[in-house]
């Protein structure tokens, strides 16, 4: 077991914030924590053009909110570096006016705040141009930066082992592990040399369209393989699933 001794001075931060909670100052959290102050951090409300905010989920019982083309992201959707194209549900014109303050934007940042477990949390993704249209709920957080810092930048560093770690530190284990918005804005965030956040934005770049053409590829080579097998558009003889009254069931024993 592993145990330390703090100050009671030392659960305050800087900030004013009093943590109490003991997985707050696991070891490794607070080494990652020295190494960002010892090398030159800033807090991310610094570099943001507008506070953090989550979306929500408008009433399910309302279907006028849904069956539209608008990309519902939750947090499935949102793996590291991407957002994926499947989704559950799509809003209406009618449900994203209810939520249309996280309204997502080419460039934006978002990033999962609520999960089972800290490997959830803290998955950050920059939002693409054919992403949209689409908005979040209430599970994600959007992170919308001022014009002249780099998203692609944030989002290798929020991904990377060290911004993951500063993440957690802040994060609070309940029945779930999650994040609000204003501890978003307390993640420390290092301060590199413009040449080398040139150089993270060209790799991420570079890496984005690796994966396009890495899927583009997947996509042609299984209509190539549906083509040749004479399944295209094959529609199935029978249905996966069956239905039998009580009684059948009874009579088969």
């Amino acid at each position: 077991m592993q145990s330390q001794v703090l100050n009671r001075s030392s659960l305050v931060r800087e900030d004013g914030t009093f943590r109490l909670d003991a997985e707050h100052y696991h070891q490794q959290f607070l080494n990652n924590r020295e190494k960002l102050v010892r090398f030159g951090s800033v807090p991310l409300s610094d570099l943001i053009s507008q506070p953090v905010i989550t979306g929500h989920t408008p009433s399910m019982k309302v279907e006028s909110n849904y069956g539209g083309d608008i990309k519902f992201v939750k947090t499935d959707n949102l793996r590291a570096f991407r957002i994926s194209g499947t989704f559950s549900h799509f809003l209406s014109l009618a449900g994203n006016a209810q939520i249309k303050r996280s309204s997502l934007v080419a460039g934006d940042v978002i990033i999962t705040i609520i999960g089972a477990t800290h490997k959830i949390v803290g998955r950050t993704a920059i939002v693409r141009e054919d992403d949209l249209p689409a908005n979040i709920n209430q599970n994600i957080a959007l992170i919308r930066l001022r014009d002249f810092q780099s998203p692609q930048f944030l989002s290798a560093y929020l991904n990377s082992k060290t911004g993951r770690l500063a993440l957690w530190q802040l994060s609070r284990q309940t029945e779930q592990v999650n994040l609000n918005c204003r501890e978003v804005e307390k993640v420390l965030i290092p301060c590199f040399s413009d040449e080398l956040i040139l150089e993270i934005e060209n790799t991420y770049n570079e890496g984005v369209a690796c994966d396009h053409l890495s899927r583009l590829a997947f996509k042609n080579a299984r209509e190539y393989l549906l083509q040749e097998i004479g399944l295209v558009n094959w529609p199935p003889k029978h249905r996966p699933s069956f239905i039998r009254s009580f009684s059948e069931v009874s009579a088969s024993k």
